[in-house]
């Protein structure tokens, strides 16, 4: 078993720049997610872990060895792609041994590896089929399992379960969780599905345009989101986010986006810069509530646009001083679109952003 170490991670192609100053570490048999939109360099860094793409600038260290001058195959990595990459012409069962014939291991190792991957993955009966006799789901699994029986050092995984559909990600997001509880190995995770990241997850890295926005754990990101990209990434439907402008007076902080205005409460005035500015004020939809939520929350009037019906709970769209609001709300409501309401937000729940930092809020 070993860690990960990035320090200064640079990539360029000519004169663009893919990763910028990247450096992170992964404690060994931590699960990391790289979770970020397409374009944003997560997938190139995947690769210069596992040696297939040079970096620039910077070095990557597994265990206490800087691995930059090796090639993938002495790097005691096992990579596990989008695409399955399985070899059509063999069977599952010559599919995991690959691998480890190429390496010359004992017959009697591979034999005895291959069925404890197939017992752990329950593959064992497809071991005699091919790949085209195989289900999406039963593909991966035996991507998945050709990494596993090589007991690597550090797993990879790029996209994986980009390519099933929903019910089957739900499914193959358990079997990952029960595989790395299970085998405990360091693992780096590329997605773009921030579900997939937080279910996954013991830390995440969310990045965006070659740059790492936050490292923290997943109730971290998504309580504590560092900035507005990270505020509006994470979370389904997305956090409310607001641009206006700011004005702070001692402790008090007042926000203004066209008619809405309001004011919140700072724990110091050294937490901001002090005079005014540019702001964004954020609220996820689940803290906006259609009924009084008790004391420390702020009031608005506003109108229902659309609901949303997905059964075990309404995703109701506003329109608050002109401004678009998002609110989860229990299912047993008897609201209708075109009904006036009051939506009221808890104090304690606001998120403040300033120069694109986020500054503390007191209830």
């Amino acid at each position: 078993m070993a860690g990960l170490t990035l320090r200064h991670i640079e990539k360029t192609f000519g004169r663009t720049t893919i990763l910028q100053d990247v450096s992170l570490e992964a404690t060994d048999g931590e699960f990391v997610v790289l979770l970020g939109p397409s374009g944003c360099g997560k997938s190139t860094l995947l690769r210069i872990i596992a040696g297939l793409e040079p970096q620039t600038r910077g070095s990557v260290q597994i265990g206490d060895r800087c691995v930059d001058s090796l090639p993938p195959h002495d790097r005691d990595i096992a990579m596990v792609f989008q695409h399955y990459a399985l070899y059509p012409h063999l069977t599952v069962r010559d599919n995991l041994a690959f691998g480890l014939t190429m390496r010359k291991e004992p017959k009697a190792v591979i034999a005895e590896r291959i069925a404890e991957t197939a017992a752990l993955l329950a593959i064992h009966d497809l071991l005699d089929r091919k790949p085209r006799e195989l289900s999406g789901g039963q593909r991966q699994r035996v991507a998945m399992g050709r990494a596993i029986v090589r007991k690597p050092t550090l797993f990879l995984f790029d996209e994986p379960l980009s390519n099933l559909d929903a019910r089957l990600r739900a499914a193959m997001r358990v079997e990952l969780q029960k595989l790395h509880h299970c085998l405990a190995t360091t693992t780096v995770y590329v997605t773009h599905d921030q579900v997939e990241a937080m279910t996954l997850g013991q830390t995440i890295v969310v990045m965006n345009q070659g740059c790492i926005q936050q490292i923290g754990r997943p109730d971290q990101i998504y309580h504590k989101p560092a900035n507005p990209f990270v505020a509006g990434f994470i979370g389904h439907p997305p956090m409310n986010l607001f641009e206006g402008s700011y004005r702070l007076r001692g402790r008090e902080l007042e926000f203004r986006a066209g008619t809405l205005t309001l004011s919140v409460q700072t724990p110091a005035q050294d937490e901001c810069d002090a005079g005014s500015g540019h702001a964004t004020l954020g609220l996820r939809p689940e803290n906006v509530a259609l009924d009084p939520p008790g004391t420390n929350h702020l009031a608005f009037d506003g109108t229902i646009d659309v609901i949303e019906n997905l059964g075990g709970d309404h995703i109701v769209y506003l329109v608050v001083h002109g401004q678009r609001v998002v609110a989860r709300t229990s299912p047993n409501s008897t609201r209708r679109v075109g009904d006036a309401v009051t939506a009221y937000w808890p104090t304690d729940a606001l998120h403040v952003f300033i120069n694109q930092k986020r500054v503390p809020v007191s209830p």
